[in-house]
Parts: C-alpha cells; sequence; structure tokens
C-alpha cells in the first residue's frame, strides 16, 4: 500500500551498536527497540523503508550493509546517504528535530521549559 513516500533508518548508533569507532570492515549488532521500530513500520505498510547512512558513500559498504540485514532476518532494503523530498522522517542518532519555518529545535523548547520551573 506505501507509496514512493520512505522513512529511513540510519545504521551506527541507531539501528546498529556503534561503539564510537567507525569501522569499515564491521557492523554492530542490532539495537532491540530500533529493530522491531523498522519491523513495525516495514508491517504497517504505508511507507517504504531504506537504510539511510553515510557508510553508502564508501566502496563495498552496501554489500556488507546487505549482509547485515541478511544476517539479522531483516528483508533486502535500499541503502542510501541521501534525503530526497519523498522522504517522510527518518531516526538518527546524530539529528535534532526543528519546528519547520522557526529555527527553534525541538529539545530547547523543553530545556528552556525547565529552567523556568
Amino acid at each position: 500500500m506505501f507509496t514512493d513516500t520512505w522513512v529511513g533508518f540510519d545504521l551506527d548508533g541507531t539501528l546498529a551498536e556503534y561503539d564510537g569507532v567507525f569501522n569499515l570492515l564491521e557492523i554492530g549488532s542490532p539495537v532491540p527497540k530500533m529493530l522491531d521500530r523498522l519491523l513495525a513500520v516495514i508491517a504497517d505498510g504505508k511507507y517504504a523503508v531504506k537504510i539511510f547512512t553515510a557508510r553508502a558513500e564508501f566502496p563495498g559498504q552496501k554489500e556488507l550493509i546487505e549482509l547485515w540485514l541478511s544476517k539479522w532476518g531483516l528483508p533486502k532494503l535500499d541503502i542510501t546517504d541521501r534525503k530526497d523530498f519523498l522522504m517522510a522522517y527518518c531516526f538518527d542518532d546524530r539529528s535534532r528535530q526543528v519546528i519547520p519555518n522557526t529555527g527553534v529545535v525541538v529539545g530547547d523548547l523543553f530545556e528552556d521549559a525547565r529552567k523556568k520551573c
């Protein structure tokens, strides 16, 4: 039922464990809660799912990611390092959400409110 609209899942530090040292030869074990979320998005069928990772720019990494997906029983997914206008949202350990057209970072709203209490 999904359209071309997609949800991105970052790999290192989001979908897979990451110790802060980038290793082109290994990908960490799945993060269970995020793995469950990925499977839920797939099962819902509203969106396509892509692995959205900077790794994709390096030679051989897409193949390594495909092997990792297969090892953990996940379906073949598109792998990209680019977002486009069809991306509905993404899960990423480094992003900060901004309220559209305001420049306001969502976490800053909570921090400001906490300081006022």
